[in-house]
């Protein structure tokens, strides 16, 4: 399964996800959050665009983008200029 489709599978369309208070960009992170920590999600891998990502998971940019901020934030992402979030 492509990180892509992990990503999309795992997290805000799950049944049981939809059924919380929490706010879709948090479910997110936290997911990506568990990843690295345990090494499902390598270093230096690359994430998938926010507008891409965004568009499969039927929310908008600026959910995704909160979260992959709020990670990178915390020091569990980084972004270069015109490059992909790792």
């Amino acid at each position: 399964m492509s990180l892509h489709n992990f990503i999309v599978a795992g997290t805000i369309l799950s049944s049981k996800a939809k059924n919380t208070d929490t706010p879709k960009y948090q479910k997110l992170a936290a997911m990506l959050r568990g990843q690295t920590e345990t090494g499902q999600l390598k270093s230096g891998q690359k994430l998938p665009p926010v507008r891409e990502i965004a568009y499969q998971m039927g929310v908008t940019a600026g959910t995704i983008a909160r979260s992959y901020r709020s990670l990178i934030d915390e020091g569990y992402l980084k972004v270069g200029v015109g490059q992909r979030t790792y």
